[in-house]
């Protein structure tokens, strides 16, 4: 299966395709075969903060990260809402990803099929002034 996998990443990179995957733990890659297919073909890794040494020894070893990265890592709370965006091609950023700022229109990304029935019923309700009611709409 994971040599399945490997093969379909490679084919979708050759014609410009992005694959995206996410793996709670960095050694999830221990017990597949070829792992080091799999990480090499990697580019990207989105890496959040934690106070584990096993899980921060790995993330060194493995992703070779800086003393500075492994700080950001251990020193960071996860309630910051800040995350380590690891490149191979340009070393790394700190990346803050809370999305509070948005206020009201954080809503919009919230799919859930009431909010989704709500949105429509005020959609087919006020069709010209359907974007201000929703957004000042507490429910």
């Amino acid at each position: 299966m994971a040599s399945l996998i490997l093969e379909n990443i490679l084919e979708a990179r050759k014609i410009g395709g992005v694959v995206t995957m996410g793996v709670q733990n960095i050694d999830f890659f221990e017990h597949i075969p070829m792992k080091g297919s799999f990480l090499e073909n990697m580019s990207n890794f989105i890496i959040f903060p934690t106070t584990q040494s096993e899980v921060l020894k790995s993330l060194e070893e493995k992703l070779k990260l800086t003393t500075t990265e492994l700080r950001f890592l251990s020193n960071t709370s996860k309630k910051d809402r800040k995350i380590l965006l690891k490149t191979k091609a340009n070393g790394s950023q700190i990346l803050d990803v809370n999305l509070e700022r948005l206020g009201p229109y954080l809503k919009v990304f919230n799919s859930d099929s009431i909010n989704v029935n709500h949105m429509k019923e005020i959609i087919k309700e006020h069709p010209q002034s359907w974007r201000d009611l929703y957004l000042k709409e507490e429910f």
